[in-house]
This record gives C-alpha cells, structure tokens and sequence, in this order.
C-alpha cells in the first residue's frame, strides 16, 4: 500500500500531459507549454486528488490555441483511497466517459465535460490512473456557493437529471437487450461504510422526535428499525434496481458532484454533471432524494416539493413518454424509498456547510475509533446542525416517507 507514497508531482504530471498533447489528445498542433492555473473554485476532494492545467498548443497557421484542462489523479491518503475503493472508482468513471454516457446519449444532453483522456488500471497501477477533463471554468460553470440552492436552480437541476434518467427508459423501451448488456459491463457497487458515523446522525436527527413528550410514535418506530439495520444494508435496500423504475444512475448527486453557470443577476442558466465514478444502475430515488435532501433548505421543501418532483418527471416525459409508469407509480415509488437520501446528508451535511467546524481529513478519519465517530456525528457544529438535521425527518414525517419502512 506504499504506491501513493510516490504521489504525483506536478512535474510529472505535466510531463503526461505533454505527452498527450504530442499525441494529439487535445487536438491538432505542435505543443508550445503546459501551464499551471489556479484551483480557484475546486470544491472538497474526497476521492481524488486534482489540479488545474492549460495545454498550449501553435497551430500550423501561427495561431496559438489554449486548451484548459482538469486532471484527476489518486488521491494522496493511501488508507482512505483503499477505504473508498477508488481503484473501483477511477475505472468505473473511465468506463462512463468512454462507452456508457456516450451509447445512452448523454452526451446530446449538453450536461457533461469531455473527457480528453482517461486511464484506470483496477488497482494493477494506480500510479497510472488519470482522467484528463476540459475546464469548464473558462465556460463560465462553477460550484455552486451554497449548500442550499434557490428554486430555480433546484428545478433546473431536476429536469436535467429527469432527462438523463429517462435515456435509460428510452433505450429499455428500443432494446432491453442492448440495454442489459451496456449495464452488465458496469463495476459492481462499492457502498462506503460510514455506519458509525450515520448512527451519531441518526440519533442527532430523530431525538428532537423520540426524547419529546410525548413521543412521536411514527419517529420512534422509524428510528428504531433504522438504528437496527447496517449503513450498508439500507443503502442496498434503497437504491436496489428494480423495474420498471432502474436507471442508470449517477450514485452520488449533489451540488459538489454539479457545475452551474449563472446569468448577470445570478439566476443558473447551465448546468454540468461530473465525478461519474459512482455510477450504477440504481432506484433513481438514490439521485433525486439524496439531492433535494441534501441541497434544499427545509422552507424551500415547505414550499416546492410536489413542485419538484414534478419537474423531475418532465424531465423524464421530454425524452421517453411512456417510460413504462405513470407519474403516480413514480410517486409511490419514491415515497417508498425517500429515506435513502437522509442516510448521507445525516453526517455528510454538516461537513459541507460548515467545514471550519467539522473538517475531517480522511487520514483522521482512518485514525479514529467507531466511537469517536459516532460522537463526532453526534455532536460537531452543535445545534445549528441539529436544526438542520432534524428538519429532514421532521419533512419525512410530514410526508409520511417513515410511515411503512417494511421495505427494509
């Protein structure tokens, strides 16, 4: 486990895209430099490490042309790159960019970069795994800067990965043959086991609900099977693929994982996917619960959620018709499953909004104990983080989601 010890300088890195270039990766012409940029508006990094480079190349004409690139590599915790599997992680992603996206039709969908090169060795040589990506900086396309996103650029998000979903119905409906086949080349799933870490939250989340008087009886019971059961096995559970709803799915949907581009007066006008190491095929309520849950403020859930939802399925509707459900099986559905995307949010989002407070290295994390992680879940950014948690389970009671958990 010493290979990431060797982790990459920027020399070498700069050496392979040199490389590339001469290749003629990023296009036609004789390369003149490849130049450090600023990794202004890179986002947390849990599964790779990245840098920002442009590729500077003179065509036959004299004209000079700038290619901005995003280059992924490992990243530099060898426990936490074995902890996440990102081997797993980096061919799955290749895999996506190279054949997945693509034979669905994603790529008509305006929503992804592209991908210049890319190379995953299952673990055979990470030291050799890198995806090379356009920049979409020089677009105009950012993170987001807050967690909680206003309604339009929650709608926006929505009806593009509705539209992304329904590629998966659409190509069902033309050939469930061909279909198999594509998704049977994917990896299988690696779940991330942060069990002790959602217990902490679990408990954080529910006890404005189980230690009031009197009890919420319908908390109380939810908590109690969702206490029992491993991270693991309800994530299983939750995001199994079963039809006809399974889709091809990105697996880890949140506004770290999305670029947007904004008009002058700040409304989102484009919006990007990117980091498809995750990708499976899935419940597409892992996508859609694990977003809104985890970038939607509990007024805006107040006020949008059917709203929402039904800008999904639009989305959906626009590219297969007849995705073979109806609006109200889709719902029932969903209904079903909307936990899912409480299990991340209940340690992951107070980490995102307030990271001064609750930052967690991976090597710290490999350091400590279930305990210590446990009690970290429970306690870090104090009550703020409460409020925030327990307004998911107080709007999945209010829908009733943790009526009937017999699902799991």
């Amino acid at each position: 486990s010493s290979w990431l010890l060797l982790h990459f300088g920027m020399d070498v890195i700069k050496q392979r895209i040199s490389t590339l270039a001469n290749d003629g990766k990023f296009g036609n012409g004789t390369l003149l430099e490849v130049k450090s940029e600023s990794d202004e508006g890179k986002g947390a990094q849990y599964a790779s490490a990245i840098c920002f480079l442009r590729v500077e190349l003179s065509t036959k004409d004299g004209v000079i042309k700038e290619v901005p690139i995003v280059v992924k590599t490992q990243p530099t915790c060898v426990p936490a790159a074995e902890f996440m599997d990102t081997h797993l992680q980096f061919a799955t992603e290749v895999l996506a960019y190279d054949k997945i996206l693509p034979f669905l039709g994603v790529d008509r969908l305006g929503i992804l970069p592209n991908m210049y090169y890319g190379s995953a060795n299952s673990g055979m040589n990470p030291l050799g795994d890198i995806v090379v990506l356009e920049d979409l900086r020089s677009k105009g396309f950012k993170i987001a800067k807050e967690t909680f996103l206003d309604y339009d650029t929650i709608s926006l998000t929505l009806r593009k990965l509705g539209k992304f979903h329904g590629l998966s119905y659409r190509m069902k409906r033309s050939s469930m043959t061909t279909f198999r086949e594509l998704i049977d080349e994917l990896p299988p799933r690696n779940i991330v086991d942060c069990g002790s870490l959602f217990k902490g939250g679990l408990l954080r989340a529910f006890r404005p609900f189980i230690e009031s008087h009197p009890v919420n009886k319908v908390a109380k019971k939810a908590y109690e099977m969702l206490s029992q059961k491993t991270m693991v096995e309800m994530w299983d559970k939750l995001s199994k693929p079963e039809e006809p709803f399974a889709v091809v799915a990105h697996g880890d949907f949140n506004s770290n994982n999305i670029l947007f581009s904004f008009t002058e007066d700040g409304k989102a006008e484009g919006v990007k996917f990117f980091d498809f190491g995750t990708l499976a095929y899935l419940d597409p309520t892992a996508d859609i619960s694990f977003f809104l849950y985890m970038n939607t403020s509990a007024e805006s859930r107040e006020k949008h959620w059917d709203d929402l939802l039904m800008t999904y399925w639009d989305g959906v509707t626009s590219v297969e018709s007849n995705p073979g459900f109806g609006f109200e099986e889709f719902s029932n559905n969903f209904a079903k499953k909307a936990v899912y995307g409480f299990l991340p949010c209940s340690y992951f989002l107070p980490m995102v909004l307030w990271p001064e407070e609750t930052n967690l290295l991976p090597e710290q994390y490999m350091a400590m104990t279930p305990e210590q992680h446990y009690d970290w879940a429970l306690t870090k950014a104090g009550e703020k983080a409460d409020l925030v948690l327990s307004s998911i389970v107080r709007h999945l009671l209010e829908k009733g989601y943790l009526d009937d958990l017999e699902y799991l």
